[in-house]
């Protein structure tokens, strides 16, 4: 009886504001369980690259990320290290995208209904093991806690637009989706999937005059932010460190790249997203959709589009770039989506197993989720024991004045040009180490295969080895 009544508490019975504050703190609880460990103890070569040098504006103002060139040129100008603020931003990140889940979920779902199925729905969008895998940037936490909570701040202002749909309430939801886009680009696919949803629900429609209307303030905000990414861009001059620019040019091959892809989502491993989590996700969203179409005695195919979209939405953007890299951090709105197309479809008819099933959503999230941090912080802690091996060879040899030249033979698990970061955030000392041409790695190659030093007249060559 008590399983009964706790599944059939309503919204309304608690009131929409009450119902917002437990969903929130439902999320945060979740949230603390999966990603808390990434706070002190989990960092990526990004994190060292940060905590050895200052990043240029520039930087991140080609990349179209031009709030994220603001505060970093804030935490530069005040000479912080932006890896130093973890531990105020790390639970920023936890507090607002839990409140942008849960107003994300409230928002769309009729406050009729099951209380626990909301707070279930919210919690299976943050457990997604993707916030895990954002957690351990440091950097991304920061500007990512600016963007959830402008996300939160355009649900609001959006639906404060569908109610009278004027041109001047259009201004504010399209000013956070500018704000969203310049700061993370990926994250504007949630505001995509929360307007779109929004609009289509009443009507039952995809496209309609006003659907098209009403998603004014999304197109506005596109061509605003366009604009503004135009006029900063080379603001403060070219930079060339990313190499993930450019488009796509064998179409076949990127298309067969996709459709390898696809599964990932749904019953295949995704990096270190087991396969049972993902077939759960998907057994969740088909007992939705089967138990919507007996309700109704009728399956809208229009409706049923709209999911397809979504996934054609998020996967579009990396897909057209040159190189062919589905990260998890890149699609992390995919989190969105399952609830998402639970929410398009959402019904109460076997409320007690839809609740079972959404916990082990939960929970398989939260256990993927530490496991990739304990996986992540092992394989650091691996890292860091041969960086101290590079330092000790190093300070153990006559290196005074002479350029440092390190030869990783796979021995540290991060690229080249994050081992200098790793060395100065364990010693707090700046090798300025140089990567090595080809016959400096063949000289490497053709002594022992042991760790060692090579020393010549100007240059220090060492030959790191496991």
């Amino acid at each position: 009886m008590k399983v009964n009544r706790l599944v059939s508490i309503k919204i309304d019975e608690t009131g929409r504001n009450n119902a917002l504050l437990i969903m929130l703190s439902f999320c945060f609880f979740i949230m603390l369980l999966g990603c808390s460990r990434t706070m002190f103890g989990v960092y990526m070569p990004d994190d060292y690259l940060l905590a050895s040098q200052k990043m240029p504006m520039s930087f991140y103002l080609n990349q179209g990320r031009f709030i994220q060139a603001i505060i970093t040129g804030l935490f530069n100008y005040f000479n912080f290290n932006i890896i130093s603020s973890s531990p105020i931003f790390t639970p920023l990140f936890f507090l607002f995208t839990s409140l942008s889940s849960s107003l994300f979920v409230l928002s769309i779902i009729p406050h009729k209904n099951s209380l626990i199925l909301s707070c279930l729905l919210s919690g299976t969008i943050v457990s997604h093991p993707v916030f895990s895998m954002m957690a351990v940037y440091h950097l991304a936490v920061v500007c990512f806690s600016l963007c959830m909570l402008c996300v939160v701040a355009y649900i609001i202002t959006f639906n404060e637009y569908l109610k009278n749909k004027t041109k001047r309430s259009a201004l504010l939801p399209c000013f956070f989706l500018v704000v969203i886009c310049g700061n993370y680009q990926p994250a504007f696919l949630v505001i995509v999937i929360y307007s779109v949803i929004k609009v289509t629900i009443p009507e039952n429609k995809i496209i309609t005059i006003n659907n098209l209307k009403a998603l004014f303030p999304v197109a506005l905000g596109l061509i605003v932010y366009a604009i503004v990414f135009k006029l900063t861009k080379n603001i403060l001059g070219v930079n060339h460190w990313d190499s993930r620019a450019g488009i796509v040019n064998d179409l076949p091959s990127r298309a067969l790249e996709i459709l390898n892809f696809l599964p990932s989502l749904f019953y295949k491993n995704w990096w270190v997203i087991p396969t049972q989590y993902n077939i759960i996700l998907t057994f969740s969203i088909c007992l939705f959709l089967i138990t919507y179409t007996f309700k109704l005695k009728n399956l809208n195919f229009r409706m049923m589009a709209i999911p397809l979209l979504f996934i054609l939405a998020i996967i579009f953007p990396i897909s057209i770039l040159k190189i062919w890299d589905p990260t998890p951090r890149a699609l992390f709105s995919i989190s969105f989506l399952y609830s998402s197309i639970m929410l398009i479809f959402y019904n109460e008819a076997l409320s007690k197993c839809k609740t079972a099933l959404l916990s082990v959503c939960i929970l398989l999230g939260l256990l993927t989720s530490n496991n990739y941090l304990y996986q992540t912080e092992m394989s650091q802690k691996e890292d860091s024991l041969m960086a101290l091996k590079a330092y000790n060879m190093i300070k153990d040899s006559n290196s005074f004045g002479k350029d440092i030249i390190l030869v990783n033979n796979n021995s540290i698990n991060i690229d080249f040009w994050a081992i200098n970061g790793l060395i100065f955030f364990l010693t707090n000392e700046n090798l300025n180490l140089s990567p090595p041409s080809d016959y400096e790695v063949n000289q490497c190659k053709s002594e022992s295969k042991k760790s060692r030093v090579i020393d010549h007249e100007k240059s220090l060559i060492v030959c790191l080895n496991h």
